[in-house]
């Protein structure tokens, strides 16, 4: 999956018995460690901010959601695992949706089920109750994400994974003014509709859903863009940010050292490489 908002695989094999997969590095923090920050310091997420970030995931998905086989045939992607934890914030300001390790394809077999996958308080009903599982999870998924940035706090308060699996299956979702939240009424019903619980209420693809958020950012005048995010990173991480300075500068010098090594100078820089982790 070639797309700018989607955590790039480069390369993957085997070493032994071991296999291994080399991904992008993306200095950054998860998603749901923005959301810690801001708590802890005491930071409203702005609402621009949140609105950006849901419509670059839902960029990703719609990318995703969008891939062919070589024959034009739609391979019906569903990522099944949208949650913070897997949306990388760059410092610089780059969203990036990452972990398709749990991805279904759902044309090879549309109706089957399986398994429960992924984690229970970002599941669409259909997911824990045994019904068909379409890309319109994914869009569930990404309005609980939503929900989450807007409220600041989990949709699915409670720690116990088998009563918020419960709650899923009943469709329960609380309401902005649930949680003391004020969101304008336009924006709210792009969330809501997001989070319906019959699949067939929800927006038809990610597409309508980013297009609605985009209309919802004209209509209130909210311009937002990688450049405001990297502000937002810097007010939230300004300590990591410098330690990230520090470890890149000396994984250059190590690459440096490398670009000029003879043999018996590699282990040496090796040493060094230690010191990165």
């Amino acid at each position: 999956l070639q797309h700018p908002n989607i955590l790039q695989v480069l390369d993957l094999g085997t070493e032994g018995a071991s296999t291994w997969l080399a991904m992008e590095f993306v200095a950054g923090r998860a998603l749901n460690k923005v959301l810690e920050a801001a708590v802890k310091q005491g930071i409203t997420l702005p609402m621009p901010f949140c609105v950006h970030v849901i419509v670059e995931l839902l960029r990703a998905l719609n990318y995703a959601h969008a891939q062919t086989d070589p024959q034009g045939r739609p391979l019906g992607i569903i990522h099944r695992d949208v949650s913070p934890h897997n949306v990388m914030v760059a410092y610089e300001g780059n969203v990036k949706l990452g972990d398709f390790g749990i991805a279904k394809l759902s044309a090879i077999n549309p109706n089957a089920t399986g398994p429960i996958k992924g984690k229970p308080g970002y599941m669409a009903p259909e997911q824990v109750t045994g019904g068909v599982v379409d890309q319109r999870a994914d869009l569930h998924a990404a309005g609980v994400v939503a929900f989450e940035l807007l409220t600041m706090r989990k949709l699915h308060a409670d720690d116990n994974p088998v009563r918020t699996i419960l709650e899923v299956a009943k469709g329960i979702m609380p309401r902005f003014e649930d949680r003391g939240v004020d969101v304008p009424f336009d924006l709210a019903q792009v969330i809501y509709q997001a989070l319906e619980p019959q699949p067939s209420n929800r927006w038809n693809n990610a597409q309508a859903f980013l297009t609605a958020l985009e209309d919802c950012s004209r209509a209130h005048g909210w311009h937002h863009n990688t450049a405001d995010v990297a502000v937002l990173m810097r007010t939230l991480f300004a300590r990591e940010m410098e330690e990230e300075t520090r470890k890149q500068e000396h994984f250059r010098g190590i690459m440096s050292e490398l670009a000029q090594a003879s043999s018996a100078t590699i282990p040496r820089s090796e040493e060094h490489t230690s010191e990165l982790q």
